[in-house]
């Protein structure tokens, strides 16, 4: 959350991922999906929409639970049950897979796509550090 691109979208992604969300079944849940759709339509994006009805100013803790706008709102880790970094590496503790914008290339996630994520994409970023050492 400290790169550039972060920084300028900060009013869209903060903390909460409106691509990866569970519910249950409640009165007070269907009340705010109602509030998130309407809000969805003033501001135009869904992401930005449920930042404003139910982020907290600061980064929560993981695994914390607040209460905001009538619904209980638990925090998961980004790192297990929104796992986007396929660039990087692969967590052993990812649990849900969120393939959007630039890695939706990296779908379907067979056998073959572990494998290039596993090896290949660690050799790549070795490669790219030692390269950027060696020009200092």
């Amino acid at each position: 959350m400290e790169n550039e691109w972060h920084k300028k979208n900060v009013d869209i992604v903060k903390y909460v991922n409106a691509g990866v969300i569970f519910f249950n079944h409640t009165e007070s849940t269907l009340t705010f999906v109602d509030k998130w759709r309407a809000k969805t339509h003033e501001v135009k994006n869904d992401q930005k929409a449920l930042n404003l009805l139910v982020c907290p100013d600061v980064y929560p803790e993981v695994n914390s639970i607040h209460e905001m706008n009538g619904v209980r709102i638990k925090y998961f880790s980004g790192d297990q049950y929104n796992y986007y970094y396929f660039d990087e590496s692969l967590s052993p503790s990812m649990k849900i897979l969120h393939f959007k914008g630039p890695v939706r290339a990296y779908y379907p996630f067979d056998w073959r796509m572990r494998l290039y994520c596993s090896t290949i994409i660690p050799l790549r970023n070795g490669i790219k550090r030692y390269i950027k050492l060696a020009i200092k």
